[in-house]
């Protein structure tokens, strides 16, 4: 159990010897093109009439970078985290996290969240899968498009409860 702790803290934590291909510009690149991408889904959202943004920001962070807004009942954080881009199992980049209108987790939310599609959902995390072969137009239509999806199933589930 003690081996398998400290393999596992070591895959999340570690860091091996650098190769070739992580010095690769590309990768730098690749995140910056998804901070971008973020920051083209804002002004999609502020359209969106159950969205709401008085008193929200737009936030980098350690391993990434997005933006708050409200939606429906709910305090949102919609982000490009380049940590749980490996930690997680669906290993996506782009996150949509939910929480109630104080900004805490919700035990409802995360159970209302995990029904909706438990694969993607790590307790107020929602992980938004992109597709290989998508462009930026097409990637931030995705984003956007189920960003409101998940939303709008949480708030019809929770207002029936």
């Amino acid at each position: 159990m003690q081996i398998k702790d400290l393999c596992q803290k070591m895959d999340t934590e570690g860091m091996p010897p650098l190769s070739v291909s992580d010095l690769d510009p590309m990768n730098g690149r690749v995140a910056t093109q998804f901070a971008d991408v973020i920051d083209e889904c804002n002004p999609i959202l502020r359209k969106w009439e159950y969205a709401e943004f008085k008193g929200t920001k737009t936030q980098p962070f350690e391993y990434g970078h997005g933006f708050y807004f409200y939606a429906y009942q709910f305090g949102c954080y919609l982000c490009f985290d380049s940590y749980e881009w490996f930690v997680r199992d669906n290993h996506t980049p782009i996150w949509l996290r939910i929480f109630d209108k104080e900004w805490n987790e919700s035990e409802k939310i995360n159970h209302a969240l995990s029904i909706f599609d438990s694969i993607n959902s790590y307790d107020e995390e929602y992980g938004i899968v992109l597709k290989a072969g998508m462009d930026k137009t097409q990637i931030i239509n995705c984003i956007v498009s189920k960003t409101k999806k998940v939303l709008e199933n949480l708030n019809s589930r929770l207002l029936n409860e």
